[in-house]
């Protein structure tokens, strides 16, 4: 393939088209939403500093966060010019900052308090562009003016600084409200007032002052910009880069010894999984929705963590990253090993957990290298025992074959008589089936118990030993979270030794573009990286991750929606022309597309196939439809197939030439007002979670209308509403989805059209958990019969509730007739025989107070002779169902026995 550099250009180009930077024109125009002027300075001159604002202010802000917040972001913006511009001939007003800070509301108690980012300053593009269209002889880069100017907090020093770098540029430029700066209690001038008063005097002079106001997030970083510059001037081999590009040529790397041993249940498709982890530098993982793709990156983190591994977990937003630290911390019970600097302040709390570690406010009692050999091998006798439990019960099985059949065709002769009484014998001796499974399921906890104990223990020693040697690593790092100096915090960086710091911190979960805020652009100096939610994430922001990591593994689905760009197949092919390649893509091409052609071999690539997100009447039409009926609905019970969890709410609207379709937007409404006066007196935490999605903007647009104007901010998060296109939804899900599809039999083809995209409609059709109506203004016979929306109400229409299944049928077996005959007496809701669940067929589930109970016989000549295969085993534990073992000879022999330990089971 082509020269990397040229490669790495390409991307950059791309990108740098793409990207939209938080470019503020007028802070007090259009532009900004909500805007509020603060007295003083303190905010952006003071560490931490939080200010109270007027709480009905808050109210509103928090409100339309809460409804916008995918979209747009609260900013702060500070040191203001005032003036006029030109546009297309037209004289307009403009104010823009010098800086933009991310800003943070909270309600504490009715108390609304902001605090601002001061880290995480930006520099305004437009405020350098507008003061070039004055001074149209200056010629300065935005790169080389922003270097120039301080960031974080804004002291006297940093003052002077400012007005040194506009004087020496910009030398006419009235910098004298500076000055305000070094008086204390100074009377600023409000930026704001001064707008409206629209004074000349004012124009084109620098106004201290310090003002919040809602406007959009921006998209991209020019971080990337950076980093795929440097990385393209230097001479790259032997790295992950290499590999990727290389058509086909595998690099030899040091394996990892994954053994798989962590506290939570795996498929065989997850242990697959880390097998490629271990063995590939280069690994796919194809994840449809509700396959725990999550679940899956969490349990890969703690195995690589408990084996001293060092992983980087990116994703194009928060939202997905967030995901994975909760099941990080609360599914596998791993605390403290995780940073998530994908949150606002996250520097905030990187700087007290190092600040502790270096303290030594950290496990007092660090254990030793015999400790952790100890717990080693107490783990390794606990998977000897369990294994040695498992060979004793499939021998068990086959024993229980041998006699099943004898005592189905028992003679009662001299033969028959003495084998029995040996049968007898030799069933004394042995131990109840469903007592080794117990066994087994007791040994499987204590064994999870001490896998986390280990995980736990072996950091802390890890830590201890880090300490011992690398301090100074750890302390030079420690540095860089207190400036925002670039140059200063690339000397920190050139003082450490990264890959200690990695030993401190191993697990790090961050945005893709956020990478250089605070990681060093070192070649593999993490072991493994894992990108989520691949098929969002474009190459160019992943292509330095790449080269930071020895080993990938890229986690999406090919069927769901691509990150969004800009880029004109034109302008594609002009790049490629430019930079001498051939065929390179970057719109509406994924890295998850990328590493899926590039791969060479099929064994990289592991499909996870257990869905355990939607009832099997939401996921089934995606289920066939996109992933050909490979999915195992792990939700799939006899309950959950009794009842209707997807509906279509029939609407006589009209979609309007705003694109808007008022019947379905209140029919939305409606139901909304019935969750929430339904569920007024339930807790946050046990209230339903509610999406609402159209695949058209303006649609969505009247429905957050709608809903600011009827719920309450309360309402909102309490139900954790979340209204958008499918673009907002994927890699989220909720309890409630309603959906509103917007057209009428009149609208454009185009609009069909653009809801027939596969990606849009998958996205849009699998976010919900429990309940999804659909809202139409459309019968199926008015949708174009090769559709997907034609298809899809066509499937719903046709949704019939099983009926009950009966038991104690008459082709039932002697055996089967007689456990049934005594579960019927004892009362049971439900029993279904030779019953499905996610492809395990079971001989009785007994369905009692809400729960689902398995019942395997085994023995009797049959059908229902088998035992269950330890995968399928484990298949029904991940789906929380407990199964009791019951062999023919307990029945023949142990009966009472059998009969109570079968009732306490159903029962207890």
């Amino acid at each position: 393939m082509s020269n990397i550099s040229n490669i790495l250009n390409f991307y950059k180009d791309c990108y740098a088209f793409d990207y939209q930077s938080v470019c503020i024109r007028n802070f007090f125009g259009r532009e900004a939403q909500y805007v509020n002027v603060i007295a003083d300075l303190s905010p952006i001159s003071e560490k931490n500093k939080e200010i109270l604002v007027e709480a009905r202010w808050g109210q509103k802000v928090l409100k339309d966060l809460a409804i916008h917040g995918k979209e747009k972001a609260l900013y702060a913006g500070a040191l203001f010019l005032l003036g006029s511009s030109k546009q297309l001939g037209r004289k307009i007003r403009v104010a823009p900052p010098l800086y933009l800070y991310e800003a943070s509301l909270v309600d504490h108690f009715g108390n609304h308090r902001v605090s601002i980012d001061v880290d995480g300053a930006i520099i305004n593009p437009y405020f350098l562009e507008y003061l070039k269209s004055l001074y149209p002889n200056v010629d300065i880069s935005y790169e080389d003016f922003a270097s120039t100017l301080p960031t974080g907090i804004l002291g006297i020093a940093e003052i002077i600084q400012i007005e040194t770098t506009l004087k020496t540029h910009f030398p006419l430029l009235d910098c004298s409200h500076l000055n305000k700066w070094y008086v204390p209690h100074a009377k600023l001038e409000n930026a704001r007032f001064c707008y409206k008063q629209n004074n000349p005097n004012d124009f084109n002079r620098l106004i201290c002052g310090v003002s919040l106001a809602i406007i959009k997030k921006q998209e991209g970083s020019r971080g990337v910009i950076n980093e795929l510059d440097e990385l393209a001037k230097r001479n790259i081999t032997d790295n992950t880069l290499n590999e990727l590009f290389s058509e086909g040529k595998r690099y030899q790397k040091s394996s990892i010894p994954l053994s798989v041993d962590v506290p939570i249940p795996l498929s065989e498709r997850q242990k697959e999984v880390f097998y490629n982890v271990s063995q590939e530098n280069i690994s796919l993982v194809i994840g449809p929705p509700g396959t725990g793709k999550s679940y899956t990156i969490s349990a890969l983190t703690t195995e690589l963590i408990g084996k001293g591994q060092s992983v980087l977990i990116a994703s194009k937003n928060s939202q997905a990253g967030s995901v994975i630290s909760k099941k990080i911390e609360n599914d596998v019970r791993i605390k403290g090993v995780v940073i998530k600097a994908a949150r606002k302040s996250y520097k905030y709390h990187l700087s007290n957990r190092i600040d502790n570690i270096l303290s030594g406010i950290q496990r007092k009692n660090p254990p030793s290298k015999e400790d952790l050999s100890i717990i080693g091998r107490n783990i390794t006798q606990y998977s000897r025992s369990i294994e040695k439990l498992i060979k004793q019960l499939q021998l068990q099985e086959k024993t229980e074959h041998e006699w099943g059949l004898f005592f189905k065709e028992y003679q009662n002769g001299f033969f028959e008589k003495f084998k029995k009484k040996w049968i007898e014998y030799r069933h004394q001796n042995l131990k109840k089936i469903w007592h080794l499974k117990d066994e087994i399921d007791d040994l499987v906890s204590r064994k999870n118990k001490l896998v986390r104990k280990y995980i736990k223990l072996n950091y802390d020693y890890t830590l201890s030993e880090t300490l011992k040697r690398f301090r100074r690593d750890i302390q030079n790092f420690s540095k860089t979270l207190n400036t925002s100096e670039g140059k200063v915090i690339q000397k920190h960086f050139e003082n450490t030794n990264f890959k200690n710091v990695l030993k401190a911190i191993p697990a790090w979960i961050i945005n893709c573009s956020d990478a250089h805020h605070i990681l060093p652009l070192e070649s593999e100096i993490f072991d493994v990286l894992i990108i989520d939610e691949a098929t969002q994430c474009d190459i160019a922001s992943c292509l330095p991750l790449i080269y930071r990591a020895k080993k990938i593994v890229i986690i999406g689905d090919p069927k769901q929606l691509r990150h969004i760009s800009f880029l004109s197949n034109a302008r594609q092919e002009i790049l490629n022309q430019q930079y001498e390649l051939n065929g390179m893509k970057y719109r509406n091409y994924s890295i998850l597309d990328l590493v899926s052609d590039l791969i060479p071999s099929q064994t990289q690539i592991t499909f996870l196939n257990e869905h355990f997100r939607s009832f099997p009447d939401i996921i089934s039409f995606s289920n066939s439809k996109f992933y050909n009926n490979s999915l195992h609905l792990m939700t799939a019970t006899p309950i959950t197939n009794i009842l209707k969890h997807l509906y279509i709410h029939h609407v006589s609207g009209v979609r309007n030439t705003k694109g808007e379709n008022l019947a379905e937007a209140n029919a939305i409404i409606k139901k909304m007002l019935s969750v929430v006066e339904k569920e007024v007196d339930l807790d946050a935490d046990l209230s339903s979670k509610i999406g609402i999605i159209s695949p058209f903007r303006a649609q969505v647009s009247l429905l957050k209308s709608l809903i600011r104007e009827t719920f309450s901010l309360e309402q909102i998060k309490k139900h954790d509403l979340l209204i958008g296109t499918p673009y907002h939804f994927q890699g989220e899900e909720r309890d409630i989805m309603l959906i509103s599809f917007t057209l009428d039999a009149s609208s454009h083809s185009g609009a069909f059209n653009y809801l027939n995209k596969a990606d849009v409609f998958n996205v849009s059709i699998t976010r919900a958990r429990s309940l999804q109506i659909i809202y139409t203004s459309l019968q199926h016979a008015e949708v174009n019969e090769q559709s997907l929306l034609h298809e899809y109400l066509l499937h719903i229409e046709k949704i019939r509730t099983p009926k009950k299944l009966q038991s104690g049928a008459d082709d039932h077996d002697e055996f089967t007739q007689e456990i049934i005959q005594h579960i019927t007496n004892w009362g049971v809701d439900r029993i279904y025989t030779t019953y499905a669940i996610s492809g395990v067929i079971i001989d009785l589930v007994i369905v009692q107070n809400g729960k689902t109970l398995c019942i395997d016989l085994i023995g009797y000549p049959g059908e229902y002779q088998e035992m269950f295969s330890q995968n399928q085993l484990n298949m029904l534990d991940r789906m929380g169902h407990k199964v009791f073992f019951l062999p023919y000879s307990e029945w023949k022999l142990n009966y009472e026995q059998t009969l109570e330990s079968l009732h306490k089971f159903i029962f207890s």
